[in-house]
Protein backbone atom coordinates (compact mmCIF):
# COMPACT_ATOMS: atom_id res chain seq x y z
CA UNK A 1 0.00 0.00 0.00
CA UNK A 2 1.80 3.13 -1.20
CA UNK A 3 -0.30 5.27 1.16
CA UNK A 4 1.83 3.93 4.02
CA UNK A 5 5.20 5.01 2.64
CA UNK A 6 5.76 8.10 4.78
CA UNK A 7 5.17 7.10 8.43
CA UNK A 8 8.83 7.45 9.40
CA UNK A 9 8.69 11.07 8.25
CA UNK A 10 5.24 11.73 9.69
CA UNK A 11 6.53 10.82 13.14
CA UNK A 12 8.60 14.00 13.06
CA UNK A 13 12.27 14.48 13.69
CA UNK A 14 13.40 11.77 11.27
CA UNK A 15 14.08 13.99 8.27
CA UNK A 16 15.90 17.28 8.83
CA UNK A 17 14.05 18.79 5.88
CA UNK A 18 10.75 18.25 7.70
CA UNK A 19 11.36 17.89 11.45
CA UNK A 20 7.69 18.19 12.43
CA UNK A 21 6.35 16.09 9.55
CA UNK A 22 4.13 18.86 8.14
CA UNK A 23 5.50 18.63 4.62
CA UNK A 24 5.17 14.85 4.50
CA UNK A 25 1.61 15.14 5.78
CA UNK A 26 0.81 17.74 3.10
CA UNK A 27 2.36 15.49 0.44
CA UNK A 28 0.28 12.55 1.59
CA UNK A 29 -2.90 14.65 1.52
CA UNK A 30 -2.13 15.94 -1.98
CA UNK A 31 -1.36 12.42 -3.26
CA UNK A 32 -5.03 11.63 -3.89
CA UNK A 33 -4.47 8.32 -5.70
CA UNK A 34 -1.81 7.22 -3.17
CA UNK A 35 0.72 6.20 -5.82
CA UNK A 36 3.60 7.82 -3.93
CA UNK A 37 4.07 10.73 -6.35
CA UNK A 38 2.25 13.97 -7.10
CA UNK A 39 1.02 14.65 -10.59
CA UNK A 40 0.64 18.22 -11.76
CA UNK A 41 -3.13 17.73 -11.51
CA UNK A 42 -2.94 16.57 -7.89
CA UNK A 43 -0.81 19.54 -6.90
CA UNK A 44 -3.09 21.97 -8.72
CA UNK A 45 -6.28 20.45 -7.35
CA UNK A 46 -4.91 20.38 -3.82
CA UNK A 47 -3.65 23.95 -3.74
CA UNK A 48 -5.69 25.96 -6.28
CA UNK A 49 -8.59 26.44 -3.87
CA UNK A 50 -6.22 27.90 -1.31
CA UNK A 51 -5.48 31.23 -2.97
CA UNK A 52 -2.77 29.93 -5.29
CA UNK A 53 -2.80 31.29 -8.83
CA UNK A 54 -2.41 29.08 -11.89
CA UNK A 55 0.97 30.62 -12.75
CA UNK A 56 2.23 30.15 -9.18
CA UNK A 57 1.16 26.50 -9.19
CA UNK A 58 2.79 25.86 -12.55
CA UNK A 59 6.02 27.45 -11.36
CA UNK A 60 5.93 25.50 -8.11
CA UNK A 61 5.39 22.20 -9.94
CA UNK A 62 8.26 22.88 -12.35
CA UNK A 63 10.55 23.80 -9.49
CA UNK A 64 9.65 20.79 -7.34
CA UNK A 65 9.93 18.30 -10.22
CA UNK A 66 13.72 18.37 -9.97
CA UNK A 67 14.38 15.42 -12.28
CA UNK A 68 11.76 16.59 -14.80
CA UNK A 69 9.97 13.23 -15.01
CA UNK A 70 6.52 14.82 -14.83
CA UNK A 71 5.76 13.87 -11.22
CA UNK A 72 6.95 14.99 -7.79
CA UNK A 73 8.33 12.34 -5.44
CA UNK A 74 8.23 12.74 -1.67
CA UNK A 75 11.98 13.36 -1.74
CA UNK A 76 11.61 16.12 -4.35
CA UNK A 77 8.72 17.63 -2.39
CA UNK A 78 10.65 17.64 0.90
CA UNK A 79 13.78 19.07 -0.69
CA UNK A 80 12.00 21.75 -2.70
CA UNK A 81 9.53 22.86 -0.04
CA UNK A 82 12.13 22.87 2.74
CA UNK A 83 14.14 25.35 0.64
CA UNK A 84 11.05 27.54 0.54
CA UNK A 85 10.36 27.64 4.29
CA UNK A 86 11.80 31.11 4.67
CA UNK A 87 10.43 32.33 1.35
CA UNK A 88 7.10 33.22 -0.16
CA UNK A 89 6.10 29.65 -1.16
CA UNK A 90 6.36 28.41 2.42
CA UNK A 91 4.68 31.53 3.80
CA UNK A 92 1.79 30.97 1.42
CA UNK A 93 1.53 27.26 2.26
CA UNK A 94 1.59 27.99 5.97
CA UNK A 95 -0.90 30.85 5.67
CA UNK A 96 -3.42 28.60 3.95
CA UNK A 97 -2.81 25.83 6.51
CA UNK A 98 -2.79 23.45 3.54
CA UNK A 99 -0.85 20.83 5.49
CA UNK A 100 -3.52 20.51 8.17
CA UNK A 101 -6.13 17.79 7.85
CA UNK A 102 -9.26 19.08 6.15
Amino acid sequence: DSGCRVPEVLGGGHDPRDPEGHLAHEFNMLDVNKDGVLSEGELHKGLCGRDWGQDELQGLFQELDANKDGVISLDEYLTGMSRRRAGTWWDKLESTQAWKAS
